[in-house]
């Protein structure tokens, strides 16, 4: 899967499980504390997981035949 596919589908499934969140706590009659306890586990690991895709980027992206500078580390 492509990188923007991956970082849609982070951001769905964030913004979906915020969405949970907000109608468990605001909207709901009776609190359920499991459903909102694995919303709440779905949100953070959503987040985290789109925060790394987003950070794990290349600092310079090389042209496939360009040869590297030996005075560089990657």
């Amino acid at each position: 899967m492509s990188r923007a596919g991956l970082l849609t589908l982070g951001i769905f499934i964030t913004v979906a499980a915020a969405a949970i969140i907000a109608f468990l706590i605001f909207f709901t009659k009776q609190l359920y504390g499991r459903t909102l306890l694995a919303a709440v586990i779905c949100f953070q690991l959503s987040f985290i997981w789109t925060c790394a895709e987003l950070i794990d980027t290349p600092d310079e992206i090389l042209p496939p035949n360009d040869t590297p500078d030996p005075d560089l580390h990657y």
